[in-house]
């Protein structure tokens, strides 16, 4: 049973990569099964139910991976490298992204999640501004909000870069996720200290070095 699901969830995965939410039914996923749709019925009863179920499963593979970082110690480094694999996770269930209002606005479940998470984001940007400033690697803030506006900026970027990469047809491959996350990267360069730009430097040098 474990393993029709997963299968069931794989399939749909790539279809709705594909085609989009919007044109995506159960009656294609059944198709594209070879089963009937009553038989994909049995296992989900609703397009919705798949839908969450891939979502949780997105979900689920970012907390393991935030969990297993466990007591490390956070830097430019680790930001670099979690943040490049966050963008290559997403991109494996774009269409979440890409579609990521209608998904909101058509399933309560998944809107009051993604609410909830929101906040821990935001907080957790903070947290990590609060320990490169301690490390001398940030300045301190220099306006009213500076560091709410940059966590939400980084959020609302993390969230949207993928239906900018649908907007203008770019194709999804390892390139075009890497020269997002760059560009994603990049804005922590304005806020960093003498000492943050060289481990900034550093960073990429050591990550470009090893893509040669």
């Amino acid at each position: 049973m474990k393993n029709i699901k997963a299968h069931i969830l794989e399939v749909s995965k790539t279809l709705f990569n594909k085609l989009g939410i919007a044109d995506v039914t159960l009656r294609r996923i059944a198709l594209e099964l070879k089963i009937s749709q009553g038989n994909l019925n049995y296992h989900y009863k609703r397009r919705e139910d798949i839908l969450e179920a891939l979502y949780f499963e997105m979900v689920t593979d970012f907390d393991a991976r935030v969990n297993n970082l466990g007591s490390t110690k956070i830097d430019l480094a680790v930001i670099y490298k979690q943040s490049r694999i966050s963008m290559f996770q997403m991109a494996e269930y774009n269409f979440i992204w890409r579609d990521l209002s209608q998904l909101l606005r058509e399933n309560d479940t998944i809107l009051k999640h993604f609410t909830e998470v929101y906040q821990k984001r935001f907080l957790g940007y903070k947290h990590v501004f609060g320990l490169l400033v301690a490390a001398g690697e940030m300045h301190p803030s220099k306006i009213e909000k500076e560091y709410n506006h940059l966590a939400s900026r980084l959020i609302s970027y993390s969230d949207f870069w993928l239906s900018s990469v649908a907007l203008y047809q770019t194709p999804l491959t390892p390139a075009t996720i890497t020269e997002h996350h760059l560009i994603l990267f990049e804005t922590f360069y304005p806020y960093l200290t003498p000492i943050g730009q060289k481990a900034y430097k550093k960073v990429l040098d050591e990550a470009f070095a090893e893509k040669v």
